[in-house]
């Protein structure tokens, strides 16, 4: 069964969600399925780094102009 994932509303809260420490996905535009993340910091309410849990991708620092890639569980 697929997993169901929701957006967030705003960048303020994907860095609620983040700084919670509940579960965070990331879906790259090339990807099929969103990934769950670990989020490594929170950089000053603007940018977060990111550490994806798969060995499949690199460690980077999305800013709010990813907004539509982070998805939730409901």
């Amino acid at each position: 069964m697929a997993r169901i994932l929701q957006t967030f509303g705003s960048w303020g809260d994907v860095l609620t969600h983040a700084k919670a420490g509940k579960p965070l996905y990331y879906q790259a535009p090339m990807d099929r399925h969103a990934s769950r993340i670990r989020v490594v910091k929170v950089f000053s309410n603007k940018k977060i780094r990111i550490d994806p849990m798969s060995n499949q991708a690199d460690n980077f620092t999305a800013d709010s102009g990813h907004l539509g890639r982070f998805l939730r569980e409901p």
